[in-house]
């Protein structure tokens, strides 16, 4: 099984949708720097369809082969919302994203921005022991008496070092974390559900998918 130049046009395909990813998790990045190459990675999964009929036409086989191949995509309702052709009279929303994108033009995204504050909660617990002896004072043992004697000093110096602790907060108790999230949906209804990067991804899988079957039958 030899590899398919379509395969190339599929990696143009992720190179962009990992640009669109990586534009979406940097709150700086700027609207366009997403759905530039979010509808990019859209026309180049497209493409690999058109790229293989060029590659493979002149094989014997392909005939067969892209009719049973794309009666498949055809029932695929993923497929049908990337790569649905246009038709006269076709409302704008049911055209495929690929010929809208660059047949129509406008934008199918709407973004959903989440502010997180994340602060974080520390508690000093001071125990004091209080030990009751059973015995009076001259039936102890010299190592019991010696223990209750300096207790006080030991009280005393725990008490300063944790007050000099508390005068030193965690660095995190310095101000709430603050996490902004943009993610990115598309507007229909039937594939809001999931981000839109997700969405592309699986798109592009199912081309992959399209391609293995084209290396593997017709090479």
């Amino acid at each position: 099984m030899a590899r398919s130049g379509t395969r190339t046009t599929l990696e143009k395909a992720r190179y962009f949708l990992d640009r669109a990813v990586a534009a979406e998790a940097d709150p700086r990045s700027s609207r366009i720097a997403y759905t530039a190459d979010l509808e990019a990675a859209i026309i180049y999964g497209d493409a690999t369809w058109d790229h293989l009929s060029a590659e493979f036409s002149r094989n014997p086989k392909y005939d067969a082969w892209k009719d049973k191949q794309y009666g498949a995509l055809k029932k695929q309702p993923l497929f049908l919302f990337m790569s649905e052709g246009g038709k006269r009279g076709t409302p704008k929303s049911s055209i495929g994203l690929r010929h809208y994108f660059l047949h129509v033009g406008g934008n199918r995204l709407t973004l959903t921005e989440t502010v997180q504050i994340v602060i974080a909660a520390y508690a000093r617990v001071s125990c004091d022991a209080v030990i009751i002896r059973g015995q009076p004072w001259y039936r102890r043992s010299p190592k019991i008496l010696w223990a209750d004697a300096i207790a006080p000093i030991r009280a005393w110096a725990r008490d300063i070092r944790q007050e000099i602790a508390a005068r030193r907060p965690p660095v995190s108790q310095r101000g709430p974390a603050i996490r902004d999230e943009h993610t990115y949906y598309f507007d229909d209804p039937a594939w809001n559900s999931q981000p839109a990067r997700e969405i592309v991804r699986q798109y592009l899988d199912l081309m992959e998918q399209v391609i293995n079957r084209a290396e593997n039958d017709l090479t």
